[in-house]
């Protein structure tokens, strides 16, 4: 059983590397220099830098003739602000779908950022939500919260669009040492102390990071695996961090 894991793994991280050479970053990931295009694009999701060494990332889409910027900031802060043209900075890529599709979850989307503003928290893990007929979100006992890129793969999954495999997910030990900052700014910020030791004490739950949702992107036919979505997921943060910004 160990071996055939191991195989599907290997098999699953050449496929990675295969698509990084057919289809190369320039291919369908796209620079700050290229941002206008997002008009005709009609829908992306969009990824910068936030701080040294930490990505963020959220969905610029069109509704009705203004395009908006739905992004999770933080512990009950979400945002849907107008998107700025041009805005330096900032990377993106477009999900394949329908022209009709992108109008739909233009409508959906600004629902969302308004109905839920400050209602999301924060914290790493799957995210154990659904929507109900009515589109009331809700949220499962078992999910701690949503990062940035775990809303952004929860709402294009609850849209009829999955990226991410839950599943194929595993801790990583770096992933403890983002977990302890964040705990850290919760403090700074006065989050409440029940929510913070729900955060901190959630060990074995999975990170999916920006770069990963990003990485998703890439695959013909999502949703993708973590070792699909790793090795492509360093390479663009590479780039959006200076560190290899041509993607070579």
């Amino acid at each position: 059983m160990q071996n055939e894991l191991a195989k599907k793994k290997q098999n699953t991280i050449r496929l990675a590397i295969t698509s990084m050479s057919a289809h190369p970053l320039s291919e369908w990931f796209f620079g700050p220099e290229t941002i206008e295009k997002i008009k005709s694009a009609g829908i992306a999701i969009v990824i910068s830098q936030s701080s040294p060494g930490q990505l963020h990332t959220g969905i610029v889409y069109r509704y009705k003739e203004e395009f908006r910027f739905l992004e999770l900031c933080w512990h009950h802060i979400l945002r849907n602000d107008k998107f700025a043209f041009p805005s330096t900075g900032v990377y993106w890529v477009m999900p394949k779908m329908t022209a009709d599709k992108k109008i739909m979850l233009g409508v959906r989307f600004m629902k969302f950022g308004e109905d839920y503003k400050l209602k999301i928290p924060y914290g790493h893990g799957t995210p154990f939500a659904e929507f109900d007929e009515q589109e009331n979100l809700i949220i499962k006992p078992e999910c701690i919260g949503f990062t940035c890129a775990t809303l952004v793969a929860f709402l294009f999954e609850s849209f009829g669009h999955k990226l991410i495999d839950w599943d194929s997910w595993i801790p990583r030990e770096e992933d403890a040492k983002w977990v302890e900052h964040i705990c850290k700014l919760m403090r700074e910020h006065d989050v409440e102390a029940d929510h913070i030791l729900k955060v901190s004490t959630n060990i074995n739950a999975i990170r999916v990071r920006p770069e990963e949702v990003s990485a998703a992107v890439s695959k013909e036919e999502p949703p993708c695996e973590m070792v699909y979505c790793e090795p492509i997921g360093k390479h663009i943060f590479e780039v959006v961090t200076g560190v290899n910004p041509l993607g070579i």
